[in-house]
């Protein structure tokens, strides 16, 4: 009998992150023909024809009432949903959803989150009241793992997992040069180093400070400049400031593309300059060496599990410079490789127990 699974998250945005992690998850249950993945998405048009997913419209409560009604677990996660940091309202918004499915009597599963900052103690008792009658609750980090444990009445398991975008597999190489080549990147030369940026078009001073850096990266190491924003609606504007200052050859990625077709093509590049999350977890995932921009402590997290310094606190401030630490990592490229295949497989073992947990609430033996 097909077992239908509606999950929650921030989903139709054209966040690669957070659409990494849908697709990983859709990737891993894709051989398990008796489950369908249905999503709460803002955009169903995109969560469509990019993921491949039918899907509900998150904005309008019928419609989320309906995909719960005719779901048996709802799946909230992965990501950083819970917390107020972006946004007061944030974790309201989450929560609401697992309290509609709990009303409407339908398995809740707690699934990769990245729990706080929750600063409202209000918001952190809704929060322990409704994960306490959650199904199972995987988290990605240690520091929400804490948080829960001391927030949810004890015997309940909170298992330490990792972030589910960890187990996303690359598309082909043939996809890789044939994005390139539609993006104006195919003759970039070697070696290419990815721009993973964060920000927005009032941070001028931010967008000179990186820009300078990477022209003077270039001035000693040569090669191309790939510019890849990961979440377009709000970085790429920020993007296009840093590009213009570029005195190496370079190229932007401006059409919509799968998270998957996004990692082949960092693949297929030389070195990251993370200042996203999921750019850092890209960046692993393709064994490429890369520098972080810890804008926030989920990378300060990532960085810990992996044994790799975090040099650049954010563009401004830090014990190093942008350009010293991508100089640096490029002369130690050998070593934070080493260190990731080292320490990548563990976490890819702890990804997968979101989808080890799936398995088990939907088919149980």
């Amino acid at each position: 009998m097909m077992k239908q699974i509606l999950i929650g998250g921030y989903y139709g945005y054209g966040n690669i992150g957070d659409e990494a992690i849908l697709e990983a998850l859709a990737q891993n249950i894709a051989p398990y023909k008796e489950i369908e993945l249905r999503v709460l998405s803002s955009n169903r048009r995109y969560t469509n024809e990019i993921q491949g997913l039918y899907s509900y419209s998150r904005n309008n409560p019928i419609a989320v009432i309906n995909g719960l009604i005719n779901s048996d677990l709802f799946i909230s996660g992965g990501g950083g949903l819970i917390q107020d940091s972006t946004s007061w309202q944030s974790p309201y918004f989450y929560l609401l959803q697992i309290l509609l499915a709990q009303i409407l009597a339908r398995k809740v599963y707690i699934m990769g989150q990245g729990i706080g900052p929750l600063n409202s103690s209000f918001a952190r008792f809704l929060m322990a009241e409704l994960f306490a009658s959650a199904k199972a609750i995987v988290v990605r980090d240690h520091a929400s793992q804490s948080l829960l444990m001391n927030l949810l009445p004890s015997g309940i398991e909170i298992i330490l997992g990792a972030d589910l975008a960890l187990l996303l597999e690359p598309a082909s190489d043939e996809i890789a040069e044939d994005i390139l080549y539609e993006e104006g990147a195919a003759e970039l030369s070697q070696p290419i180093l990815v721009a993973v940026l964060k920000g927005s078009k009032r941070e001028i001073k931010v967008a000179n400070y990186i820009s300078d850096a990477i022209n003077s990266y270039h001035e000693q190491v040569g090669g191309g400049v790939l510019f890849i924003p990961f979440f377009p609606s709000y970085d790429l504007s920020f993007n296009e400031m840093v590009l213009s200052s570029i005195k190496a050859p370079k190229a932007l990625i401006r059409k919509t593309h799968k998270p998957s077709e996004i990692l082949a093509v960092i693949k297929s590049c030389d070195h990251v300059l993370a200042g996203r999350f999921h750019g850092a977890i890209f960046a692993a995932i393709a064994h490429l060496p890369f520098t972080s921009i810890v804008y926030d402590p989920k990378i300060k997290l990532f960085l810990d599990e992996l044994g790799l310094d975090a040099s650049v606190m954010t563009p401004l401030v830090g014990s190093k410079s942008v350009e010293e630490s991508l100089l640096t990592d490029m002369e130690s490229s050998e070593e934070i490789v080493g260190k990731i295949d080292k320490r990548l497989p563990h976490l890819k073992d702890r990804a997968n127990l979101n989808i080890a947990k799936l398995l088990d609430l939907v088919l149980p033996k």
